[in-house]
């Protein structure tokens, strides 16, 4: 594996793929190290870089972080899967 710290190792990241203008994390944590990595590298967000996260219903109030966030509706996914479940039955 690879050792250092997220934002060191997002910052190698986003060094290698210089042609990204946004990016997607899995968690709010990474989102946070790829924007502070960003930001040391002189980059502006979002004007320069997109941050996009899954799941983290309030990650802009409190990082202060400009990212845009994906919700997916976990609990109405699982009830439609129990339903199409019950209907081929």
């Amino acid at each position: 594996g690879r050792s250092g710290n997220g934002v060191t190792i997002m910052g190698d990241l986003l060094r290698y793929y210089a042609a990204l203008d946004s990016i997607v994390c899995y968690s709010m944590l990474e989102a946070v190290a790829v924007s502070f990595a960003a930001t040391q590298m002189g980059m502006k967000l979002p004007d320069d870089l997109r941050v996009v996260v899954f799941n983290h219903r309030v990650a802009h109030a409190q990082t202060g972080i400009p990212v845009d966030t994906v919700l997916v509706p976990f609990q109405d996914v699982g009830q439609q899967a129990v339903q199409m479940r019950s209907d081929l039955c």
